[in-house]
């Protein structure tokens, strides 16, 4: 949907698609010594010994059940791995951009190209410390409410639901998780022109989701997003 001035809507997932969480969250993880004790495999591993490539390449889209089923972390710690993001009111502060969001931040920047973001975001509780370090996170790299609307979600709410009240029809919806473009795609009040999912190895694009986007005339295009 282009409006007056040929400008764009889109609307955008948070983690892993606009910040690079998973693998800060991880080194952040072995600096608590009841984690660090529990994932030996991890230890003194940082992003530059390749721990990044295999964050990234992880089957499971939660990061506490990918260390529970390859890194032997006990299902008694897992809370940890919870509170060690949720808990903390400065996590996002000094998390980098992705490649992606620095795109987008750059094209904001000319005129006619974007006219609103709506940023569609998942967090534990909407309660939670981070979720404040994670909007001021979003302002700091994307402008303020002119720019950018920020729907906090909490488990259970659907995101589709909430474009279908306040962006129906953007330009480019992008989320690394599939459960989110498959929730999209059943939508038939929601219309995004084009889907875009970050390679990771939790999101495969099974042919049924293809054949479902094809139907609804939605392409879907997966990008790379490296620092």
């Amino acid at each position: 949907m282009l409006n007056d001035n040929g400008s764009k809507l889109l609307a955008l997932d948070v983690d892993d698609v606009l910040v690079h969480i998973s693998t800060p969250w991880i080194e952040r993880l072995m600096l608590r010594p009841q984690l660090a004790f529990a994932l030996p495999k991890l230890m003194g591993r940082t992003a530059s010994d390749g721990l990044q490539d295999e964050v990234i390449a992880r089957q499971h889209p939660h990061i506490q059940q990918w260390l529970q089923a390859h890194h032997d972390l006990p299902a008694g710690l897992l809370g940890q791995v919870d509170l060690t993001y949720r808990g903390d009111p400065n996590f996002y502060d000094d998390l980098p951009p992705t490649t992606f969001c620095k795109g987008i931040a750059a094209i904001m920047d000319l005129p006619g190209r974007i006219s609103h973001i709506h940023i569609v975001t998942h967090n534990f509780s909407n309660s939670d410390p981070s979720v404040a370090s994670k909007e001021r996170w979003l302002r700091k790299q994307l402008g303020g409410p002119e720019r950018v609307t920020i729907h906090n979600l909490e488990a259970g709410q659907k995101k589709s639901e909430i474009l279908q009240k306040f962006c129906p029809e953007p330009n480019a919806f992008a989320d690394d998780s599939m459960k989110n473009v498959i929730d999209m795609l059943l939508n038939d009040a929601v219309r995004p022109h084009e889907i875009l999912i970050p390679r990771m190895g939790h999101n495969e694009l099974i042919p049924e989701i293809q054949q479902l986007a094809f139907l609804r005339r939605i392409s879907i295009n997966y990008y790379e997003n490296v620092v």
